[in-house]
C-alpha cells in the first residue's frame, strides 16, 4: 500500500526523496551517515518539492540515520525550516531511528521550530506515519 502512488524524485549517497501526490507529502529515506554536503543537497531537493507541487507534509523514515552534525542541524534550524515553512511546510511525521544520538539530534530541532506553524508527531513505521499524514 505504501509505494502504489510514490513517485521517485532523488537519490545520493545518505537518502532517497519521493514524493506521494495523493498524500501531498515528501519522502525522506535515510541510509546512514550524514556526510554534510550530501545531507543539504536532500533538504533542498525537498525545498523545492514544497514550492513546485505546493506540498505541506514531510514522511522522514529516520529507522537508519544517523547523528545529525551540529553546523548541519543549525542550518536546517535557520535557513531550511524559515524556507520551507514559508514554502507551506506543516507536518513531519518522523519513523524513529534507533540511534539514541540521532534522536536527540532530531528533538533539538523540533524544539527550536514553532509549534504553531509546524507539527512534528513520531511513529514505529511509515504506514503508520503516513496514513497519519493523510489526515492532516
Amino acid at each position: 500500500m505504501l509505494h502504489k502512488t510514490i513517485s521517485p524524485h532523488f537519490e545520493n549517497e545518505c537518502c532517497s526523496i519521493e514524493h506521494h501526490p495523493d498524500a501531498g507529502c515528501v519522502m525522506m529515506t535515510w541510509k546512514g551517515l550524514l556526510p554534510s554536503q550530501a545531507f543539504r543537497e536532500i533538504y533542498m531537493q525537498a525545498l523545492s518539492l514544497f514550492r513546485m507541487h505546493g506540498y505541506s507534509k514531510l514522511l522522514t523514515d529516520a529507522r537508519r540515520m544517523k547523528t545529525i552534525g551540529s553546523a548541519d542541524a543549525e542550518w536546517v534550524i535557520s535557513y531550511w525550516m524559515p524556507s520551507a515553512i514559508a514554502a507551506g511546510f506543516r507536518f513531519n511525521a518522523i519513523v524513529e531511528s534507533d540511534y539514541i544520538f540521532n534522536q536527540d539530534s532530531l528533538n533539538n530541532i523540533i524544539e527550536k521550530t514553532d509549534p504553531l506553524l509546524v507539527t512534528f508527531k513520531y511513529f514505529k513505521d511509515p504506514e503508520t506515519a503516513l496514513f497519519w499524514l493523510k489526515s492532516c
